[in-house]
């Protein structure tokens, strides 16, 4: 059973996957944690949201239809080249995750994922920017 136990800092999380199922199972686990979630099925979606939104963190799958994650992570570059907040979450291949180089990541996991690294990631990007 998996345990989930309250983050040690909470913040606004925008999760951006095409997948249903991730979405909603990161919803849970991580609202279940303390943070406030918003989600997004793809890339122009969460464009929207970040251009309405300030979030905390952004969870942001690469491989999506339309607006790609690294059209989002390009954008947020131009818009904000000071934040740091995005936590690539994807099934790419290892090579690309590890090539993708953009002062917004705070950090990078591939799918399938481990939740408490998850849990750290998102820890450590909200209080990197405390």
């Amino acid at each position: 059973m998996l345990s989930i136990k309250p983050s040690s800092t909470s913040g606004r999380i925008l999760v951006v996957d095409d997948d249903d199922g991730i979405r909603a199972l990161l919803r849970a686990v991580i609202s279940g944690a303390g943070h406030e979630v918003d989600v997004a099925s793809d890339g122009a979606q969460a464009l929207d949201a970040l251009a309405r939104i300030p979030y905390d963190a952004v969870i942001l799958d690469l491989m999506m239809p339309g607006v790609n994650g690294f059209e989002v992570i390009n954008h947020l570059e131009k818009e904000n080249p000071l934040k740091r907040y995005v936590i690539v979450l994807s099934a790419a291949t290892p090579k690309t995750i590890e090539d993708l180089q953009s002062p917004a990541i705070c950090s990078k996991l591939r799918k399938p994922f481990d939740i408490q690294e998850l849990f750290a990631a998102i820890d450590g990007c909200i209080a990197s920017r405390e």
